[in-house]
This record gives structure tokens, sequence and C-alpha cells, in this order.
């Protein structure tokens, strides 16, 4: 019974963060540039909110709790992730047809650039590291890779959620691959093709994501009645194995949490979770220590994407 209430959770999680992007109403793109005076440069996430009606790009100066509208749309725009240098975060929006498009916006001075325009729905884009490469979702679970500037789409297989491990040679992603249920992190190597389960473990595990000193990977997984952030060691000279059962959670919360983000120096973790009866982002040092809430309101709030220094 607890397999199939985690189950339960989980589709209705994937049915509002994944099949949900190709659901949106489209309408004319325009873009709020960003008030250079009010950012400096602290600590800063992107996330997407639908605080004003629908579904918009935020950034948010976490010491001080400023947040600004990137997008300020009438249409959706969602998922956002930064260029290494963070100057520019990719992020999908709707099109006049209804199907959604990456998109490329310049935060200090709001133009904007489409990077994909094939008539499918492209979503979910992830920035490589090294800044080359944008790997990114095509309609459900087709993951794809294109170079920064939208040339020389391919596609990699089967997966969500897709990003990159810091040395971007590598895919990490999330799949039910065996079509038993039971999604589990894989990584795939871009220059072998080769795909590792990185997981390997009978619950869920879902949203990977690597720490920026390559020591650890973040993850969520229904390993009890809802879903929790775990980390376990990036073991890249280390048995598999071994190393997924080292896994451990770092909150242990009544409700799902999920989507982890590293901070750019490997010490902070932000998620959402439905703790504030809202999806809303939290943050907490990378063991789980120093819990805290960045985002409240009668709105939700989740993705986040922290900003690269």
């Amino acid at each position: 019974m607890i397999f199939k209430h985690a189950m339960f959770q989980w589709a209705s999680i994937l049915l509002r963060l994944q099949i949900g992007v190709a659901l949106v109403i489209a309408l004319p793109l325009s873009i709020v540039p960003l008030a250079g005076s009010v950012f400096g440069a602290g600590r800063q996430i992107a996330f997407e909110s639908d605080r004003d009606g629908n579904w918009e790009i935020y950034l948010m100066d976490v010491d001080r709790q400023i947040v600004h509208n990137l997008t300020r749309n009438p249409h959706e725009d969602r998922s956002p992730s930064w260029s290494p240098d963070g100057s520019d975060v990719a992020y999908y929006a709707s099109d006049e047809n209804g199907l959604g498009d990456i998109y490329v916006l310049e935060i200090a001075n709001g133009q904007t650039r489409q990077l994909t325009n094939n008539g499918e729905n492209n979503w979910m884009p992830s920035w490589s590291p090294d800044g080359q490469h944008i790997a990114y979702l095509v309609n459900y679970g087709g993951m794809m890779m294109m170079d920064a500037n939208g040339e020389n789409a391919h596609r990699l297989g089967y997966g969500f959620r897709p990003s990159w491990s810091p040395d971007s040679r590598r895919i990490i992603f999330y799949a039910d691959r065996d079509s038993d249920m039971n999604a589990e992190v894989y990584d795939m190597d871009l220059e072998t093709a080769v795909i590792r389960n990185r997981s390997q473990h009978s619950s869920n595990d879902m949203y990977p994501a690597w720490s920026p000193d390559g020591r650890w990977i973040a993850f969520a997984s229904a390993r009890t009645t809802n879903a929790d952030i775990y980390i376990m060691p990036a073991c890249e000279d280390r048995d598999l194995v071994t190393c997924s059962r080292d896994a451990q959670p770092i909150t242990q919360n009544r409700v799902a949490d999920i989507a982890p983000a590293w901070s750019p120096d490997s010490q902070l973790i932000a998620f959402t979770s439905e703790n504030e009866g809202f999806e809303e982002i939290f943050i907490m040092d990378a063991d789980g220590s120093n819990l805290g809430v960045l985002t409240r309101g009668s709105s939700n709030n989740r993705l986040p994407a922290w900003r690269p220094r």
C-alpha cells in the first residue's frame, strides 16, 4: 500500500510539473529588463511562479528577499536554467500554437532569442557548465541536446529532467527505463553513449542534480510514504551499487520535497516543497540543517535555479 500511495503521489507531481507544460495558452512575448540597481552580486535564485495569475520566471535575491519578475508576460514562461556565466537564462515559453519552445533571456537588457522552432513541445532546458550545449525535452520524455545557439539539435534517448555533470561530459536524468513503474537516476556518457544506473533502488528516484564540486548527487526519492530529498556520493571511482546504498535523506517532511538545486559553492540546496500549503521554495545546508523557506503566499513557487557567480 505504501508503494501504491507513493506512485499516486508521484503521478500527481508528474502531471503538474511535466505534462502540464503542453497545455498552456500562447500569447505575445515581451520581456521586462532587470533593474541593475536592485540586484548586485549576492546570492540569487531564478524560479517559476504563478503569483500573478500565470506562470512566469522570477529572480530572487536570497539575502535581501527582493523578487523581480523577469518575464511579465500574459502567457506561460517556466523552467529557468542559467548560462554558466550567469548572464542569460534559458527557459520554456508557450507559442501561438499552444506548444512550447526554448528561449534565452539576456538579463542585462531583457532581449530574448528563440532556440527551438520545430512544431513540437520543447521544454525543461538545462545549460551545460561549459556553456556549449543545452539539454532539453521534446514532448514526453524525448531528451535532446543542441548547441547553445540552437543549432545541431539531436536526440539523446528517453528520460526526464536532464542536467549535467560538472565537467559537461555526462547528462544525468531519471526514467522508468524498464517499464516496471520504478524510476531510477541514470547518467549518460556523451562520448560513448554508455548509460549507468546511479540510484539502483526499488523506490522511485527522480530529479537528480550533481553538485558543482562534483562530489554529490542530490535527488528526490519516494522511499517512504512521500518524496524526500536525498544525497549520495557521486562515485566516480567506486562501485555504483555500494555508492547507491550510501544515499541518505536530508529532508523528512510530511509532504513531497522535490527538484533539488545546488548553490554554486555546493554548500546549500534549494528545493520545492508543499509544506506551506502551496508549492514553495525552501533552502537548507547540504546536510539538511538550517532549513528555511524563501517564498510564502497564496501562490505556487517552484523549480529553483541558482545563479552562477
